[in-house]
Protein backbone atom coordinates (compact mmCIF):
# COMPACT_ATOMS: atom_id res chain seq x y z
CA UNK A 1 0.00 0.00 0.00
CA UNK A 2 2.70 2.42 0.97
CA UNK A 3 4.20 1.60 -2.11
CA UNK A 4 1.61 2.57 -4.08
CA UNK A 5 0.82 5.14 -2.67
CA UNK A 6 4.87 6.68 -3.31
CA UNK A 7 4.81 5.42 -7.01
CA UNK A 8 1.42 7.36 -7.50
CA UNK A 9 2.75 10.81 -5.57
CA UNK A 10 5.96 10.56 -8.15
CA UNK A 11 3.65 10.21 -11.18
CA UNK A 12 1.51 13.17 -10.30
CA UNK A 13 5.02 15.40 -9.54
CA UNK A 14 6.03 13.92 -12.97
CA UNK A 15 3.26 15.20 -14.68
CA UNK A 16 2.90 18.20 -12.27
CA UNK A 17 6.41 19.34 -13.39
CA UNK A 18 5.90 19.18 -17.35
CA UNK A 19 5.51 21.97 -19.26
CA UNK A 20 2.80 21.06 -21.92
CA UNK A 21 1.17 23.02 -24.20
CA UNK A 22 -1.99 21.73 -22.78
CA UNK A 23 -1.86 24.12 -20.11
CA UNK A 24 -2.33 27.01 -22.68
CA UNK A 25 -5.55 25.73 -24.00
CA UNK A 26 -8.20 27.95 -23.27
CA UNK A 27 -11.93 26.76 -22.39
CA UNK A 28 -12.85 28.54 -25.93
CA UNK A 29 -10.24 26.69 -27.67
CA UNK A 30 -10.94 23.01 -26.06
CA UNK A 31 -15.05 23.58 -27.37
CA UNK A 32 -13.85 24.62 -30.39
CA UNK A 33 -11.53 21.56 -30.62
CA UNK A 34 -14.32 18.82 -29.55
CA UNK A 35 -16.90 20.68 -32.01
CA UNK A 36 -14.69 19.85 -35.24
CA UNK A 37 -13.81 16.75 -33.62
CA UNK A 38 -17.80 16.09 -33.21
CA UNK A 39 -17.76 18.06 -37.19
CA UNK A 40 -14.83 15.41 -38.49
CA UNK A 41 -16.74 12.27 -37.07
CA UNK A 42 -19.78 13.22 -38.01
CA UNK A 43 -18.39 13.32 -42.14
CA UNK A 44 -16.64 10.02 -41.41
CA UNK A 45 -20.14 8.49 -40.35
CA UNK A 46 -21.68 9.75 -43.98
CA UNK A 47 -19.02 8.08 -45.54
CA UNK A 48 -19.50 5.00 -43.60
CA UNK A 49 -23.33 5.25 -44.36
CA UNK A 50 -22.53 5.84 -47.95
CA UNK A 51 -20.45 2.60 -48.17
CA UNK A 52 -22.73 0.63 -46.71
CA UNK A 53 -25.51 1.75 -49.18
CA UNK A 54 -23.49 0.37 -51.42
CA UNK A 55 -22.15 -2.59 -50.26
CA UNK A 56 -24.27 -4.74 -52.82
CA UNK A 57 -23.21 -2.97 -55.52
CA UNK A 58 -21.88 -4.88 -59.20
CA UNK A 59 -20.59 -4.10 -61.87
CA UNK A 60 -22.61 -3.43 -64.88
CA UNK A 61 -20.62 -5.00 -67.69
CA UNK A 62 -18.47 -6.89 -67.38
CA UNK A 63 -15.38 -4.37 -68.04
CA UNK A 64 -16.59 -2.13 -65.69
CA UNK A 65 -16.01 -1.27 -61.90
CA UNK A 66 -18.72 -1.45 -59.26
CA UNK A 67 -19.03 0.99 -56.42
CA UNK A 68 -15.68 1.32 -54.53
CA UNK A 69 -15.33 1.57 -51.21
CA UNK A 70 -14.45 5.85 -50.04
CA UNK A 71 -11.94 6.31 -47.65
CA UNK A 72 -11.89 9.30 -45.71
CA UNK A 73 -8.58 11.39 -44.49
CA UNK A 74 -8.37 14.15 -41.70
CA UNK A 75 -5.56 16.64 -41.56
CA UNK A 76 -4.77 19.25 -38.25
CA UNK A 77 -5.92 22.50 -39.31
CA UNK A 78 -4.51 24.19 -36.18
CA UNK A 79 -2.96 23.68 -33.00
CA UNK A 80 -6.18 22.38 -32.01
CA UNK A 81 -8.48 21.64 -34.46
CA UNK A 82 -9.20 18.64 -37.19
CA UNK A 83 -10.85 18.62 -40.59
CA UNK A 84 -11.57 16.30 -43.54
CA UNK A 85 -8.59 16.60 -45.89
CA UNK A 86 -9.83 14.38 -48.36
CA UNK A 87 -12.26 11.63 -49.56
CA UNK A 88 -10.55 9.10 -51.57
CA UNK A 89 -11.14 5.72 -53.27
CA UNK A 90 -10.13 2.78 -51.67
CA UNK A 91 -7.47 1.61 -54.40
CA UNK A 92 -5.56 -0.78 -52.11
CA UNK A 93 -8.78 -3.28 -51.38
CA UNK A 94 -9.40 -5.58 -54.26
CA UNK A 95 -13.04 -6.09 -55.40
CA UNK A 96 -14.80 -9.11 -54.55
CA UNK A 97 -15.94 -11.80 -56.71
CA UNK A 98 -19.57 -13.69 -56.60
CA UNK A 99 -20.02 -16.51 -59.56
CA UNK A 100 -23.35 -16.06 -61.38
CA UNK A 101 -22.96 -16.85 -64.93
CA UNK A 102 -26.34 -15.55 -65.89
CA UNK A 103 -25.76 -12.23 -64.94
CA UNK A 104 -25.27 -9.78 -67.37
CA UNK A 105 -21.85 -8.45 -66.06
CA UNK A 106 -20.36 -12.16 -65.71
CA UNK A 107 -17.14 -12.44 -67.29
CA UNK A 108 -15.75 -15.04 -69.33
CA UNK A 109 -15.31 -17.39 -66.31
CA UNK A 110 -18.71 -16.36 -64.97
CA UNK A 111 -17.82 -14.40 -62.20
CA UNK A 112 -19.36 -10.78 -61.40
CA UNK A 113 -17.31 -8.17 -60.13
CA UNK A 114 -18.59 -6.48 -56.79
CA UNK A 115 -17.84 -3.51 -54.44
CA UNK A 116 -14.91 -3.68 -52.09
CA UNK A 117 -16.88 -2.69 -49.16
CA UNK A 118 -16.21 -5.04 -46.09
CA UNK A 119 -19.21 -4.91 -43.92
CA UNK A 120 -17.96 -6.04 -40.59
CA UNK A 121 -14.94 -3.28 -41.25
CA UNK A 122 -17.50 -0.42 -42.26
CA UNK A 123 -19.39 -1.44 -38.80
CA UNK A 124 -16.04 -1.61 -36.79
CA UNK A 125 -15.15 2.12 -38.28
CA UNK A 126 -19.42 3.40 -37.87
CA UNK A 127 -18.98 1.98 -33.82
CA UNK A 128 -14.85 3.99 -33.87
CA UNK A 129 -16.23 6.95 -34.91
CA UNK A 130 -19.62 6.84 -32.84
CA UNK A 131 -17.55 6.34 -29.53
CA UNK A 132 -14.85 9.54 -30.78
CA UNK A 133 -18.34 11.79 -31.54
CA UNK A 134 -19.29 10.70 -27.68
CA UNK A 135 -15.96 11.84 -26.41
CA UNK A 136 -15.92 15.21 -27.94
CA UNK A 137 -19.66 15.81 -27.28
CA UNK A 138 -18.87 14.98 -23.38
CA UNK A 139 -15.69 17.47 -23.54
CA UNK A 140 -17.86 20.27 -25.06
CA UNK A 141 -20.50 19.71 -22.65
CA UNK A 142 -17.95 20.06 -19.26
CA UNK A 143 -15.95 23.19 -21.21
CA UNK A 144 -19.45 24.34 -21.33
CA UNK A 145 -20.21 23.55 -17.84
CA UNK A 146 -17.23 24.75 -16.88
CA UNK A 147 -17.29 27.95 -18.34
CA UNK A 148 -20.76 28.14 -16.49
CA UNK A 149 -18.98 27.72 -13.30
CA UNK A 150 -16.51 30.67 -13.97
CA UNK A 151 -18.79 33.04 -14.98
CA UNK A 152 -20.96 32.22 -11.71
CA UNK A 153 -17.72 32.77 -9.65
CA UNK A 154 -17.58 36.04 -11.04
CA UNK A 155 -20.50 37.60 -10.46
Amino acid sequence: MINNMILLTILINMFVNIPSAAQDFSLQEAAIAALSGMDAQSQRLKVIAQNIANADNVARTPDADPYRRKVIFFKKSNAFEVAVYDIKDDLLTPFNFKFDPNHIAANKYGEVTISNVNIVLENIDMAEAKRIFQANATSYGVTKQLKEKLLESMK
